[in-house]
């Protein structure tokens, strides 16, 4: 396990801790989000994943991190009480917060009509994720993610992109 919070670390997350896959994919983390078993949990650990949930049953095991809390905002604490996690610049918000595909810088007109009209008169960077197709750009629910963010790890959080459509 990497201790300097590197964001080349990966996530695999059990479904009973959805919230925190978002979190962590708008830190800019690859975290997968999935029902898991004892061979998924195997798997994924023997490749270098770190399996986040709350199974008291996988508690102490390699590479398991069993988290305890029950308020999103709180479990992302006591993660980055265990592993700290960081927000480099070009990587919050870097990854589809639905499919954790690398989100990609899209020319603004092939956007128009898909994003509000207001967005589009106002906006000129957009992303796409090329799996769901859905688009992102910079708003102001981008400043409320980071402040959450910033409060949760005591850091300050550079900004990038906000969830759109």
């Amino acid at each position: 396990m990497e201790g300097n919070g590197s964001l080349a670390r990966r996530f695999v997350v059990d479904s009973m801790l959805g919230k925190v896959a978002k979190w962590l994919r708008i830190l800019g983390y690859d975290t997968r989000y999935e029902s898991l078993d004892d061979s998924k949990m195997l798997e994924y650990t023997r490749a270098g994943l770190l399996v986040l949930t709350r199974r008291q049953s996988w508690c102490g095991r390699n590479s398991v991190i069993c988290l305890h809390q029950n308020a999103p905002m709180d479990q992302i604490r006591e993660l980055h009480a265990q592993v700290p996690l960081r927000a480099e610049e070009g990587r919050f918000l870097s990854r589809c917060i639905r499919c954790n595909e690398p989100l990609e810088g899209v020319d603004r007109q092939e956007v128009f009509g898909l994003v509000p009209d207001y967005t589009f008169e106002t906006v000129a960077d957009f992303h796409r994720c090329s799996r769901c197709r859905r688009v992102y750009w910079e708003g102001s629910h981008t400043l409320r993610m980071s402040d959450r963010l910033r409060r949760a790890l005591g850091e300050k959080l550079p900004g990038r992109l906000a969830e759109g459509v």
